[in-house]
């Protein structure tokens, strides 16, 4: 199902929506999992797979015709995106910018030195 919950009573979601024809969804049990809010491009604008694909391709696009591209946060997603990036653009001057010594930080030591050895490896910055 795809809705936004737009508020909560103590056994029931209201939805923007209808689903199965109610915009109210019974619980006996509510688990909130939020998750996080990405940037863009890391979430759509769009409900509609045409939009969203056609969204998606500009941003690609942009990543074609950049000679630099700049990463901001060496958590685990910063550091995915930089390594993805490298390995599929060799040529591109790729930099991630984090705020701290050790790169995905909730994690070992270890794990940060070995990234760091993976980034002088593909030549990130």
């Amino acid at each position: 199902m795809q809705a936004r919950v737009v508020s909560l009573s103590s056994s029931i979601a209201h939805l923007d929506r209808e689903w199965q024809g109610s915009k109210d969804l019974p619980y006996e049990y509510l688990v909130a999992a939020t998750g996080t809010r990405l940037a863009a491009p890391g979430t759509v604008p769009h409900d509609d797979k045409a939009s969203s694909v056609s969204y998606l391709q500009s941003y690609q696009q942009s990543l074609k015709e950049a000679k630099r591209i700049v990463i901001i946060g060496g958590g685990a997603v910063g550091v995915q995106m930089a390594c993805d990036l490298k390995e599929f653009y060799p040529d591109k001057d790729i930099t991630l910018v984090h705020s701290r010594n050790q790169l995905m930080p909730v994690y070992a030591v270890a794990l940060s030195e070995l990234i760091k050895e993976r980034f002088k490896e593909l030549g990130i910055k």
